[in-house]
């Protein structure tokens, strides 16, 4: 059975660890506290959900106060072997509306991860609400 890749990315403190955490029904993705930058290194781990397999990426976030703007794109950039199968999905995290600096982070994705075709595989995703973490309510 084929593993499908699903990439969490967005910026620094916006909840992709949490989101993993909360699609894969554990707390195998460290969560940073308050906002602050907890992902230093791409984490993925391999799932099987609803019958099928997924790898679920979650990446260090854009901005994040304690590296180097260049370091963050390097550690990300590195993502494209663990997509060497191919890319079912990514999820786009923002907290509360889409910002100038999300728009940059898309821009990124677009041209120079990807392609301008990556948005066909993109949903964006807004955590921080309330019940945020009541699966129902997701």
């Amino acid at each position: 059975m084929m593993t499908r890749n699903l990439l969490l990315i967005g910026r620094t403190g916006k909840g992709k660890s949490a989101l993993a955490n909360l699609l894969t029904d554990t707390n195998d993705f460290q969560e940073g506290k308050h906002m602050a930058s907890q992902t230093m290194n791409i984490q993925y781990e391999k799932y099987k959900i609803n019958g099928f397999d997924y790898q679920v990426i979650d990446t260090p976030g854009f901005n994040d106060t304690r590296r180097d703007k260049s370091e963050v794109m390097n550690e990300v950039a590195r993502v494209s072997w663990l997509l060497r199968d191919g890319l079912n999905q990514i999820l786009f995290v923002v907290n509360e509306k889409f910002t100038k600096e999300d728009a940059i982070v898309y821009s990124f994705l677009e041209k120079v991860l990807f392609d301008k075709n990556v948005s066909d595989y993109i949903t964006i995703v807004r955590t921080r609400f309330p019940d945020f973490q009541t699966k129902s309510e997701c």
